[in-house]
C-alpha cells in the first residue's frame, strides 16, 4: 500500500505544471479557432470566384470583403500554398465551368459559342479575378497570368478548335482572333511549352504568314526563305518587357516568287510598299512606307494594307507636295497636338541624316532619282553629287559616339565612362525600384539636351529633371552610340550560337565567351551587369526580370558589323544577355582583375 500511494503521490502535477497544460489549452483552441476562421475565409472566396464564373455576379460590398479575406490568408501559415489553391482548385474549377458549356459543338457552332464564350471570360471574369485577388499583386505569375493559361489549357487547346478553323467555309469571329493573340502573348516560365506549340498551331489557322518559335508558317508549310524579311515590331519601349512580343511578318515584293497569287498578302506583297531598316537613334524600329509604290486602288485591298499601320512615335514626310502640305494645313486644327508633334516635312533625303541612320535605309531607286531631280531644279543646273561633310573630331569632354580608350584616355584612367557611372549611380540611389524601369520612352528634346551636357562636359543634374527614365534612356543610348559594341563585333558570331547550345551548357559557354573580351570592356560589362542583376532582384517593385532586362539590353550589348540584326537573332542575343544577368555571380567569378568597379 505505501509503495501505491507513493507513486501516486509522485505522478500528481505541480501547480506549474497546471499552469503549462492550461495554456497549452488555450493555445490548441486558438489554433483551431484561426484554422476555422481561415477555412470560413477560403469557403467565402471559392464561393464568390465560382459565383463570377456561374455569371452571378457578387453581392454588394462582397468585393471589399473578399479583399480583406485575401489579405487575411497571405499573413497565416496557409498563404504560402496560395498559388497552388487558385490553380488547382479555383481557376481549374472555373475553367471547367465555362468548357462544359461549349465542348460538345462543332464547325462554326463552336466558333461562335467559343467567341461569346471569351468576350465573357475576357471582360467580366478576368477583371474581376484581378479585383478580388489584388492583395497578391507584385508575385509571379501573377493572377492574370494564371488565369489566361488555365483558359488556354483547360478551355482553347480542349475543344475541337482546330477541325472548326480547318473548314473550308469557317467564319472566323474577331473574338477568336484576339484570344489567340493574346494567349499567345502569354509565357511560361519553363520557357516554350507543348500547350504553347499548339497554341502556335491554332494561330497559323488565322495569321498567315505567321512567325512562330520555329520560324515563318504560311499556307502551304513552313517557310525559311531569305526574302522573307518584313518584320513589323511594336516599339521596343512599349513592348519589350514583359517579354511579350507579338510579331507579323510579311512577304517583301518582287523577292516571293514561290508566293501563291491566292495567297492572303499577296496583293501587298507585290508591291514592296513596306519595308523595315533597323532602329533609329532612340531604339524605335523605322518603318518605310513608300507611296511611289502604291498601285491603282483596284489592285491593292487597303483594308490589308491598314493592317499594319504602327504605334507611331515620329513621322518622317519626304519629298511632300504641295497638296499635301496645304492638306495637312486645312486639317490640322482637327488632330491632335500630340499627333501633330511627331510629323517632320523633309525635303532632301539628305536631310534625314539629322534624324536617324541613313545608311540602314532601304530606299527605292525611284526616290533617289526624283531626290536628285529635286535637287537640280532648285539649283537651275545639273545636280552635281552632294558632298558630305568630314566628321568633326570629338571635344575633349565627348562622351557619347566616342570609344571605351578615348573614355579612359580623356578621364585621367578611369574604367568606367562617366555617363555609366553617373546614370548607375543615380538609378541605384533614387530608381531601382521604379516600376517599367528601361522600358519606358523620354522625351527626345530632353535626351538630346542631356546628351548635350555630358559632351560639353558640363554637370547633369536628374533631379531638375524630374523623370526617372530619362537616366535610364541615356544610359541605353550611351550603349547603343558605341562605335563598337561594348561585347564587341568580333564575338557577335559565338554569342549568337547560344541558342544551339544545350542548356545545362550554356552557363559555361557564356564564361568561356566573355574570357574573349578585352580587359577594358570586362571591366565595364561586369560593372553593368551587377547594376542589372541587382536591378532584377527588385522585380517585385519594378517588374524587370531578368528576361526583361535582356529584351531590353540585349541589341544595346552586341550587335553585327554590317547590316541590321533580324528577328531571328535577338532571340540568342537576349537569351545570352539573360543568362549574364540571371547568372552574374556564376559567370563573372572565373574572371577578377584588379581595377575591377562595382556599382
Amino acid at each position: 500500500m505505501m509503495t501505491l500511494r507513493r507513486l501516486k503521490f509522485m505522478s500528481s502535477p505541480s501547480l506549474s505544471d497546471l499552469g503549462k497544460r492550461e495554456q497549452a489549452a488555450l493555445d490548441e483552441r486558438g489554433t483551431q479557432q484561426r484554422r476555422a476562421g481561415a477555412n470560413a475565409t477560403w469557403n467565402s472566396i471559392h464561393n464568390g470566384v465560382i459565383a463570377v464564373f456561374q455569371r452571378k455576379g457578387l453581392p454588394e460590398h462582397e468585393l471589399f470583403n473578399l479583399n480583406e479575406g485575401v489579405r487575411q490568408l497571405l499573413k497565416t501559415e496557409l498563404g504560402s500554398f496560395f498559388t497552388e489553391y487558385l490553380q488547382n482548385q479555383l481557376l481549374t474549377k472555373g475553367m471547367v465551368i465555362l468548357r462544359d458549356k461549349i465542348r460538345f459543338y462543332e464547325g462554326q457552332k463552336l466558333l461562335d459559342t467559343l467567341a461569346e464564350t471569351w468576350d465573357f471570360f475576357f471582360s467580366d471574369v478576368l477583371p474581376m479575378l484581378q479585383a478580388i485577388f489584388y492583395p497578391v499583386q507584385g508575385k509571379e505569375p501573377s493572377v492574370r497570368q494564371l488565369a489566361l493559361l488555365h483558359f488556354r489549357n483547360i478551355i482553347a487547346l480542349n475543344i475541337k478548335l482546330d477541325d472548326a478553323l480547318s473548314r473550308p467555309r469557317a467564319r472566323v469571329p474577331p473574338s477568336i482572333i484576339q484570344m489567340l493573340l493574346i494567349l499567345q502573348g502569354v509565357h511560361e516560365s519553363k520557357g516554350v511549352t507543348e500547350q504553347y506549340l499548339k497554341l502556335e498551331s491554332l494561330i497559323q489557322r488565322v495569321v498567315s504568314p505567321y512567325l512562330g518559335t520555329y520560324g515563318l508558317d504560311i499556307d502551304d508549310g513552313p517557310c525559311t526563305h531569305a526574302s522573307c524579311i518584313l518584320e513589323l515590331q511594336k516599339d521596343v519601349v512599349e513592348c519589350e518587357i514583359l517579354g511579350e512580343r507579338n510579331t507579323l511578318t510579311i512577304p517583301v515584293a518582287g523577292e516571293m516568287t514561290h508566293l501563291d497569287k491566292n495567297h492572303l498578302y499577296y496583293d501587298v506583297a507585290r508591291h514592296g510598299i513596306i519595308q523595315v531598316a533597323g532602329d533609329d537613334n532612340y531604339g524605335r524600329k523605322m518603318v518605310i512606307f513608300s507611296c511611289c509604290r502604291m498601285p491603282p486602288s483596284h489592285q491593292l485591298n487597303h483594308q490589308k494594307l491598314l493592317e499594319y499601320k504602327k504605334n507611331l512615335k515620329a513621322l518622317y514626310v519626304v519629298h511632300p507636295t504641295n497638296f499635301i502640305k496645304i492638306l495637312w494645313k486645312i486639317f490640322k486644327p482637327l488632330i491632335s497636338h500630340k499627333f501633330g508633334k511627331k510629323v517632320t516635312y523633309v525635303n532632301y533625303l539628305s536631310e534625314l541624316r539629322e534624324h536617324l541612320n541613313y545608311d540602314q535605309l532601304v530606299i527605292p531607286p525611284e526616290i533617289i532619282g526624283h531626290d536628285e531631280k529635286l535637287k537640280a531644279a532648285k539649283k537651275k543646273g545639273p545636280h552635281r553629287p552632294t558632298r558630305i561633310p568630314p566628321p568633326r573630331p570629338p571635344l575633349p569632354t565627348q562622351q557619347f559616339g566616342v570609344s571605351l580608350k578615348y573614355l579612359k584616355d580623356k578621364s585621367k584612367g578611369e574604367l568606367i565612362p562617366p555617363v555609366m557611372k553617373h546614370t548607375v549611380s543615380y538609378l541605384k540611389q533614387k530608381g531601382i525600384r521604379t516600376e517599367g524601369l528601361f522600358r519606358r520612352s523620354a522625351s527626345v528634346i530632353v535626351i538630346r539636351d542631356i546628351q548635350k551636357l555630358y559632351n560639353l562636359g558640363k554637370p547633369v543634374n536628374y533631379d531638375e529633371v524630374g523623370d526617372i527614365h530619362v537616366p535610364a534612356v541615356i544610359l541605353k543610348t550611351f550603349l547603343r552610340e558605341l562605335p563598337e559594341p561594348l561585347l564587341t563585333f568580333e564575338l557577335y558570331d559565338p554569342i549568337h550560337e547560344i541558342a544551339n547550345t544545350e542548356s545545362i551548357l550554356r552557363i559555361s559557354k557564356c564564361k568561356h565567351i566573355i574570357q574573349h573580351l578585352p580587359e577594358h570592356n570586362y571591366i565595364v560589362l561586369k560593372y553593368l551587369i551587377c547594376f542589372l542583376h541587382m536591378t532584377s532582384q527588385e522585380s517585385i517593385f519594378n517588374k524587370m526580370t531578368p528576361s526583361n532586362l535582356a529584351c531590353v539590353f540585349g541589341l544595346n550589348l552586341v550587335w553585327p558589323q554590317k547590316g541590321g540584326t533580324t528577328l531571328h537573332a535577338m532571340i540568342p542575343l537576349n537569351m545570352f544577355a539573360e543568362l549574364l544577368i540571371e547568372f552574374y555571380r556564376e559567370i563573372f567569378s572565373c574572371r577578377t582583375l584588379p581595377n575591377e568597379v562595382l556599382p
